[in-house]
């Protein structure tokens, strides 16, 4: 029988269905228990033969109760990817997709600095989460409401770099209590770019900002409060970076307005550098990045590892540092 690629998915996805919704159905116990039976039972439905591999596509699958009218099932699919969740076997998917994207020179970039303009500087360093870390991705289908950004061919969760920029440009903003349009403050024009209300490109910043891959996973849970009852309404569930997970934090600096200009403009290059620095601190300690950073999400421990800073044409006598005051000393001294 010749079947299609769609139909041989339309076959799985009928066959989960089936699944999922027998084994929901074997549920005979108090409502008040229900939630906790689903997390228990369902993950063995949701990921038979899983391996490293397909564990993303397992989780897609059960997405399927919430695409054709099973709304009865969506919270006990949604317990069951949390028991999923749970068992750490998402932790052994992302650990096997950083392992490539190592490989790819991606997880913990790499380069030579004396192949750039003189002046650039390369900074980085492996930070720990102090407080989860959320940042909403644009998945069109997905088996919870608020899932946290991944990557689009590997689907491990992640920080893009768009984001650390605009990040790191709010925090330079209110340490340095600039109030003036991106064109019309020098330090954001240089560092970040320069833009016009249509977005189009004026100038280009002198930063480049490096995507960051998390190595875990977890959940959250929102109970917003009636104010006159003082209850609970409505749990909101996200997928989130849970607090004690890694990443490494990658940023390139290039004066590549300066090249071929015979003044020595080092003063200038170092008073960035240290402006930078102090920047990633408050914004990696104080402010937190990604979204609900007003809640306290999205802040990191002070202590680091492998954090490294190279500058092409200034010799920095101790490059490496594992706090971030540390990095200021070594800055300061330049």
């Amino acid at each position: 029988m010749d079947v299609s690629c769609y139909d041989f998915h339309v076959v799985i996805d009928t066959s989960l269905r089936k699944n999922l919704t027998d084994e929901i159905k074997k549920f005979k116990g108090k409502s008040t228990e229900q939630s906790g039976w689903m997390e228990q039972n369902l993950p063995k439905i949701l990921k038979p033969d899983l391996t490293e591999e397909n564990y993303y596509t397992a989780i897609q699958r059960a997405d399927v109760l919430s695409k054709i009218k099973d709304e009865e099932y969506k919270n006990d699919v949604r317990d069951g990817y949390k028991g999923l969740l749970k068992t750490g076997n998402y932790k052994q998917y992302i650990e096997f997709y950083k392992e490539l994207l190592d490989k790819l020179n991606l997880y913990q970039p790499s380069l030579k600095i004396a192949s750039l303009p003189k002046y650039s500087f390369f900074l980085q360093f492996k930070f720990t989460l102090k407080k989860p870390f959320y940042s909403h991705d644009d998945e069109d289908f997905y088996i919870i409401d608020n899932p946290v950004t991944k990557e689009h061919v590997f689907k491990i969760p992640m920080m893009r770099s768009s984001s650390w920029k605009g990040n790191l440009r709010s925090t330079i903003l209110k340490i340095n209590n600039i109030t003036l349009e991106n064109c019309d403050s020098r330090l954001v024009k240089e560092l970040f770019g320069c833009t016009d209300e249509k977005g189009n490109v004026h100038r280009k910043g002198r930063l480049i900002f490096y995507p960051t891959y998390f190595d875990s996973i977890g959940l959250e849970v929102i109970n917003p409060h009636n104010r006159k009852t003082k209850t609970g309404t409505k749990p909101i569930l996200y997928e989130v970076v849970p607090k004690g997970s890694s990443g490494v934090f990658t940023l390139l600096y290039i004066p590549f307005d300066l090249i071929g200009r015979d003044a020595n403009k080092s003063t200038d290059i170092i008073a960035d550098c240290r402006k930078v620095s102090i920047a990633i601190k408050e914004m990696m300690t104080t402010y937190g990045f990604g979204a609900k950073t007003s809640s306290g999400y999205g802040v990191v421990e002070t202590k680091i590892e492998n954090g490294t800073i190279k500058i092409n044409g200034i010799d920095v006598p101790k490059p490496e540092f594992s706090t971030f005051d540390e990095l200021e000393r070594i800055v300061e001294e330049l």
